[in-house]
C-alpha cells in the first residue's frame, strides 16, 4: 500500500512538470524584450558590418536566405559566405551569388584542422577576411527583414551595448515537426530568465545562432575564436565568451524581423539539434541518461497516473488535460515574444515525444561511437568535455 501511493505521489509531482514549465517560460517571455523601431540614425553614421554566414550542405535553402540579407537596407554591409566541405552544390551556389554582388565575399573550406568543430573552424575563416567595426553572426537557413540591421545596431549605439541576440521567429509549422520546434521552444524559455543577460553584475551569459550582434573590439584580435574551437553550443559560447570580456549584453525578441525554417524535416533536426543534448549533461552519459529517463518520466506521467486510477474513478482521465497545460498557459499568458509557432502548440505532447526519442537516439549513438558524431567527424566525449566553455545551468 505504502509503495502503491508512493508512486501515486512521485507521478503526481512528475505531472505537475507540465504546468511549472510553461508558467516559467511565460513569466521569462514577459520579461524579454522586443527589439524597438529606430528613432533616429546612431551618431557617426553606420557602420560597417560583416555578417558571417557558415554553411554546410544548405544547397536546398541557402539562396532564398542570402537573398533575404541582400534586401536588408543598411548602407555598410559586408557578406562572408562560408562553405564548410559541403558535398552538394552549396559551394557552386556561393559562387554565383558572390559573382552577382560585390558585397558577397565567398569562400571555401576545404579541410578541418585537428582540434576544431567545423562550424567554429568556419566563422574563424570568415572572421580572419571580414573588415566590418560590428560582426553578424548567423546561419544559412535565416531570413532577415530589410530593417532588422539598422533597428539592431541603432539600439546598440543607443543603449551603450557591444552585444546582442536576436530570438527568431520559426517559419516551419507542419506537424510533427512545429510540435518539437514549440516543445523545445517552451522547454528553452522555461529554463532560461534572459532578463539577467543584461545585467553586468550577473554571470547569466547567453546567445542565439539566428543573430549574434558583436562589436569587432570584442574578439581577440589574434586568437579570434580560437577559445571556441570545440565548444558544441558555438552560439552561446559566443555570448559567453563577450561577456567575459566585458561587453554590455542583452538577448531580444526580434519576433517579425527574423525568421528561421530552423530545420525543414524530422531528420534533420534529430541529426542536429539533438546531437547536442549531451552537452547539456556536461559530455556525462550517465547523466544524460538521467536527464532522458527523467523527461521519459514527465512525458509518461498523465498516462500512468490514468492508468494507475481509472479503475478507481472515472476523473483519473481528467490527467490528460496536462498535456494541453502548455498550449492553454502560453496563450491565456500572452506569451508573445518567443516565436513559438501557434499552430503547434495543441500538439505539445507529440513534440516531447520526439524530444525525447532523440535523445535516447543521441544517448546511443554516443555508446556506439564512442563520441558525438557532428557534421561528419567524431568527437570523443572526453575531448568535448575538456574544451567546454558553456555548461547549461539554467538561470530562471
Amino acid at each position: 500500500m505504502i509503495f502503491a501511493a508512493a508512486i501515486v505521489g512521485l507521478t503526481v509531482l512528475t505531472l505537475l512538470w507540465w504546468v511549472v514549465m510553461p508558467l516559467r517560460a511565460v513569466h521569462n517571455d514577459r520579461k524579454l524584450r522586443t527589439l524597438p523601431a529606430l528613432e533616429n540614425e546612431p551618431a557617426g553614421g553606420w557602420p560597417p558590418v560583416s555578417v558571417l554566414v557558415p554553411a554546410r550542405n544548405e544547397a536546398d535553402g541557402i539562396e532564398a536566405a542570402v537573398q533575404s540579407l541582400l534586401e536588408v537596407d543598411y548602407p555598410a554591409l559586408e557578406i562572408v559566405l562560408i562553405d564548410d566541405r559541403s558535398g552538394d552544390g552549396t559551394g557552386k551556389i556561393i559562387d554565383r551569388l558572390a559573382d552577382k554582388d560585390p558585397r558577397i565575399v565567398a569562400l571555401h573550406v576545404e579541410a578541418l584542422p585537428p582540434g576544431w568543430l567545423g562550424k567554429v573552424h568556419a566563422l574563424q575563416r570568415g572572421l580572419e577576411v571580414s573588415r566590418g567595426d560590428w560582426l553578424l553572426f548567423t546561419d544559412a537557413d535565416v531570413h532577415f527583414s530589410p530593417a532588422v540591421l539598422k533597428r539592431a545596431i541603432g539600439y546598440c549605439r543607443h543603449r551603450g551595448r557591444d552585444f546582442i541576440a536576436l530570438l527568431p521567429e520559426f517559419i516551419n509549422v507542419r506537424l510533427p515537426i512545429g510540435s518539437a520546434q514549440a516543445a523545445f521552444g517552451i522547454l528553452f524559455l522555461s529554463m532560461f530568465d534572459f532578463g539577467r543577460v543584461a545585467d553586468p553584475d550577473d554571470d547569466a551569459a547567453m546567445g542565439i545562432g539566428a543573430f549574434n550582434l558583436l562589436r569587432r573590439g570584442f574578439v581577440d584580435p589574434m586568437a579570434g575564436l580560437e577559445w571556441l574551437r570545440m565548444e558544441l553550443v558555438d552560439d552561446a559560447g559566443l555570448g559567453l565568451m563577450a561577456k567575459r570580456r566585458g561587453a554590455r549584453c542583452e538577448i531580444l525578441s526580434g519576433n517579425e524581423l527574423l525568421r528561421v525554417d530552423w530545420y525543414p524535416t524530422l531528420r534533420a533536426m534529430l541529426d542536429g539539434v539533438m546531437q547536442r543534448f549531451v552537452m547539456g549533461a556536461d559530455y556525462r552519459l550517465g547523466l544524460f541518461a538521467l536527464h532522458c529517463l527523467l523527461l521519459l518520466a514527465c512525458l509518461l506521467a498523465p498516462l500512468g497516473l490514468v492508468l494507475m486510477l481509472a479503475p478507481v474513478s472515472p476523473m483519473a482521465w481528467i490527467a490528460l488535460t496536462a498535456y494541453l497545460a502548455p498550449a492553454a498557459t502560453l496563450r491565456l499568458g500572452g506569451a508573445r515574444r518567443i516565436g513559438i509557432p501557434a499552430a503547434a502548440l495543441w500538439g505539445i505532447a507529440i513534440g516531447y515525444a520526439i524530444i525525447v526519442y532523440g535523445m535516447i537516439r543521441s544517448l546511443l549513438g554516443c555508446i556506439r561511437h564512442g563520441g558525438v558524431y557532428w557534421r561528419g567527424n567524431r568527437y570523443s566525449l572526453r575531448e568535448l568535455r575538456a574544451n567546454q566553455r558553456f555548461k547549461m545551468k539554467p538561470f530562471g
